[in-house]
C-alpha cells in the first residue's frame, strides 16, 4: 500500500476532529481548517490509490510480457524443429509463399 493513503487517512480524521472541534466552540476558522484538512486529506488518498493502480498494472503488463515472450519462444522452437525434420518441405513452403507474395504486389 502506499504511504500515502496512510497519511491521507490520517489527515483526513484529523480534519474531522478539528471541524468538529470548531464547531463545538462557534470557531468558524478552526471548523474551516479542519474541513480544508479533510479535503487534502482525501486527495492524498485518491494520489495513493492512484499509484497502487499504476504500479499493479505495470505488474500486470510485465507479466504478460514475460508469457508472451515464453509463447513466442515455444512457437520459433517448434517452428525449428519442424524445419529440421523436413528441409525440403520447409523450402518448397517459402517458395510457394514467395511466390504468392510476388503474385500479389507485381505492378502489372
Amino acid at each position: 500500500m502506499d504511504p500515502n493513503r496512510a497519511e491521507g487517512t490520517v489527515q483526513n480524521a484529523a480534519g474531522r476532529v478539528q471541524e468538529a472541534v470548531g464547531s463545538t466552540v462557534g470557531d468558524a476558522a478552526t471548523q474551516a481548517r479542519g474541513m480544508a484538512r479533510q479535503a487534502t486529506g482525501q486527495t492524498q488518498q485518491i494520489y495513493g490509490q492512484a499509484r497502487d493502480t499504476a504500479r499493479d498494472m505495470a505488474d500486470q503488463a510485465q507479466q504478460y510480457y514475460g508469457q508472451a515472450a515464453e509463447g513466442v519462444r515455444g512457437a520459433a522452437s517448434e517452428v525449428s524443429r519442424r524445419v529440421e525434420e523436413a528441409p525440403w518441405v520447409s523450402v518448397m513452403i517459402a517458395a510457394a509463399a514467395g511466390f504468392a507474395l510476388g503474385l500479389l504486389t507485381a505492378r502489372r
